[in-house]
């Protein structure tokens, strides 16, 4: 019998042994006025259904926190869910006020803007987008962009350029990690983006005039017997997390998240960070609105 023989009657076997399995487990039950009964008499006792946890269930996205510091979430929150954050592209030196209003279009994705830059006549708009491509045990994933447009005011233009409709972008994409091992209180948390600068309408195509990377690592321990995080992160970060045509410096610090199921601020996080070069100290509030 060569290779091939012996290859189809392991195919055969192992076809009919599902098909066997398939008749015996049809003639182990019976059937009594539509209902089914198994003649298992473990089947005779009553059992208490378990609880399933589905993804969009504020329990599962609870047991699977994960607090940042420099980094950020990769878990998008549940369909038709808000909150207010930390913009695609910020960073913890943004203003608080600079956050974005986000919105759970689905379970994996985010769309935000940040309202604030609607008050100046010059701005055009702003949007942020997140997508949590991939959601395992322990690993999560997701990337974002965020574009912002505005016009130049003409006074600052020479005179043979005011006649130009001429504005800037800022362009930024992210991509994070977060790593939550099972049966563990350890979180971790990776941030990298980039973070373009450009010109518009000054040629047929966007001039780009600067850009800039940042980095980030988190690592959060989550309490047992309290809803709260506690997070260390350190990293290398824009100056004022706006554009690229800032400096990068090196900082470290901590937030801390308190878990409010069900409350109008859910999730209320505050944290202190300092850079060494320029000796500043960032305080930072935030919180998911439920």
């Amino acid at each position: 019998m060569n290779f091939r023989n012996i290859a189809l009657s392991f195919l055969i076997l192992g076809f009919s042994s599902r098909v066997n399995a398939e008749i015996r487990s049809l003639n182990s039950e019976k059937t009594v006025k539509g209902l089914t009964i198994q003649d298992n008499p473990a089947m005779d006792k009553p059992t208490k259904k378990k609880s399933v946890q589905t993804e969009t269930s504020p329990e599962a996205f609870r047991n699977n926190r994960f607090t940042p510091h420099i980094s950020a979430e990769a878990q998008t929150r549940p369909k038709g869910k808000f909150a207010f954050q930390r913009a695609v592209g910020a960073n913890l030196n943004t203003s608080l006020f600079l956050s974005a209003f986000t919105y759970a279009i689905s379970n994996r994705v985010e769309l935000g803007t940040v309202l604030l830059y609607y008050t100046e006549d010059l701005h055009r708009f702003n949007m942020n987008l997140k997508y949590n491509f991939w959601k395992g045990e322990e690993f999560f994933w997701s990337f974002g962009f965020s574009f912002f447009q505005s016009d130049l005011d003409k006074k600052d233009l020479e005179p043979a350029l005011q006649g130009l409709d001429i504005g800037v972008g800022i362009n930024a994409f992210q991509l994070l990690l977060n790593y939550l091992p099972l049966n563990s209180n350890y979180k971790f948390g990776l941030n990298y983006s980039f973070i373009d600068t450009t010109l518009i309408g000054l040629q047929d195509e966007d001039l780009s005039i600067a850009s800039e990377s940042e980095f980030g690592v988190d690592v959060s321990y989550a309490f047992n017997r309290r809803p709260m995080d506690i997070t260390f992160g350190t990293g290398w970060l824009r100056q004022s997390g706006i554009s690229s045509l800032e400096k990068i410096e090196f900082g470290f610090g901590s937030s801390v998240r308190w878990y409010r199921p069900k409350k109008f601020l859910s999730s209320p996080t505050g944290g202190l960070h300092y850079s060494p070069k320029s000796g500043s100290v960032e305080v930072l509030l935030s919180s998911s609105l439920y």
